[in-house]
């Protein structure tokens, strides 16, 4: 058989369902105008000489023939090519971090805190207190003088108060006081805290996203335009699905 009586627009159209029905839609785009991928294989292939044996299978049968040896392969590298992507940059991020909180924490038993030293209360130093010059004053009236009309009698300006006892202190009020000072110090001083079944409870979730993408400065922008050009064409995605078919058929003699 000639490679032009294989490659026909049925044979495609059963390949490329294959593809799509495993994911590889590229696949299927690729072979969309099916027209012209069986006119591409004619002017390409089309004298080539396949396996005779072909004769006695079906468009489906040599279709699931090819795709079983080349379907994955074919598939993958179509769906490369197919990616969308911006050609000028070469590094990218793109995720997302989930941290969950949903623990509870148990206390039970006693938390003991033990400072120490020991609790002393000392005081150094002098206190030192002097009076001077202090008096005190007593005055009264007598019993028949009493009267209402008489003023208050803590009043010492009344005339009709006589005094009747003086106390003087001599000497001098101060107070002095020399390196004076209260010291606390702690010895086998301890503090309970008992609990009993207190749980504490955190839940939620934090989401952080990250996306980042651009040129990481390896490569210029001229650079990477050229690999770009380079790879779109050495890599004609109907020449390379093509071709990987006929060589499954290819009986390897032209004639």
């Amino acid at each position: 058989m000639k490679a032009q009586e294989v490659l026909t627009a049925n044979f495609w159209r059963e390949f490329g369902s294959m593809a799509d029905s495993d994911g590889y839609h590229a696949v299927l785009l690729a072979l969309e105008d099916l027209d012209a991928v069986e006119g591409y294989s004619k002017i390409t292939y089309s004298d080539l000489p396949l396996w005779d044996w072909l004769e006695d299978y079906s468009d489906l049968k040599r279709a699931e023939l090819a795709y079983t040896v080349c379907g994955q392969a074919v598939g993958k590298v179509a769906e490369s090519l197919a990616k969308n992507y911006d050609p000028l940059e070469n590094f990218f991020t793109d995720g997302t971090s989930d941290t969950d909180y949903g623990k509870t924490v148990t206390k039970s038993g006693k938390e003991i805190t033990t400072p120490s030293g020991s609790i002393i209360n000392s005081r150094n130093g002098e206190h030192e207190v002097e009076n001077e010059n202090t008096a005190s004053l007593g005055q009264s009236t007598t019993y028949d003088d009493a009267d209402s009309s008489v003023p208050n009698p803590l009043d010492t300006a009344d005339s009709s108060l006589v005094n009747v006892g003086r106390n003087i202190n001599k000497g001098k009020s101060k107070e002095t006081f020399n390196n004076y000072n209260d010291t606390t110090s702690y010895s086998s001083y301890k503090v309970e805290k008992e609990y009993s079944d207190v749980a504490e409870t955190q839940s939620g979730t934090d989401s952080t996203e990250e996306h980042r993408s651009g040129n990481s400065g390896i490569f210029s922008k001229q650079d990477l335009t050229q690999r770009e050009i380079n790879l779109r064409l050495r890599n004609l995605l109907v020449p390379i699905i093509v071709r990987q078919v006929v060589d499954v058929f290819n009986s390897g003699v032209w004639q």
